[in-house]
C-alpha cells in the first residue's frame, strides 16, 4: 500500500480513484472524508485548521462533493493523521503506520529527489554498520 501512495504522485486523482476500485466504481471522496472526520471527532473547522486549509475549502469537499486535487487531498490526509493509501482503503487492508512511522513518511515527502537519494544512502551505511 505504501507503493500505492507513491504511485498516486504520477497519476491524476480521478484515475487513482478508479484504479483503487478496479475501475468498477469510484470512491465517493465526500462520503469518505465525512466518515474519517466522524471517526476522529472532527468538524469542518477543526479539520481545516489541522490541514492548513480554509474552512470553506474543506466544506466544499465534505458538503458539496467537490473533488480535491491530489495536493489538497494529501493536506486533508495530513490533517486526518492518515496516508493517502489509508484514505482510499475502505476495506481496512492498508498497512497501518505508527505515529512515528507516519512522522517519518511526512518528513520524507518534503525532501527533494536528490535529498531522498542522499538520505537513503546514509541509511544504508548505518544499517550495514549494524550487521
Amino acid at each position: 500500500m505504501i507503493l500505492f501512495a507513491i504511485l498516486l504522485d504520477f497519476i491524476s486523482l480521478k484515475n487513482a480513484i478508479e484504479w483503487v476500485k478496479g475501475g468498477d466504481s469510484m470512491i465517493d471522496v465526500s462520503k469518505r472524508l465525512n466518515e474519517l472526520m466522524t471517526e476522529r471527532g472532527l468538524n469542518t473547522y477543526s479539520l481545516a485548521r489541522k490541514s492548513k486549509l480554509s474552512w470553506n475549502t474543506v466544506r466544499n469537499y465534505s458538503v458539496r462533493n467537490t473533488k480535491p486535487t491530489l495536493a489538497t487531498l494529501s493536506m486533508l490526509c495530513d490533517g486526518l493523521g492518515i496516508t493517502l493509501a489509508q484514505f482510499f482503503d475502505t476495506d481496512g487492508n492498508a498497512v497501518q503506520l505508527t505515529s512515528e512511522q507516519q512522522h517519518l513518511v511526512n518528513r520524507w515527502n518534503k525532501l527533494s529527489e536528490e535529498e531522498k537519494q542522499v538520505f537513503s544512502s546514509m541509511l544504508d551505511i548505518v544499517i550495514l554498520n549494524k550487521e
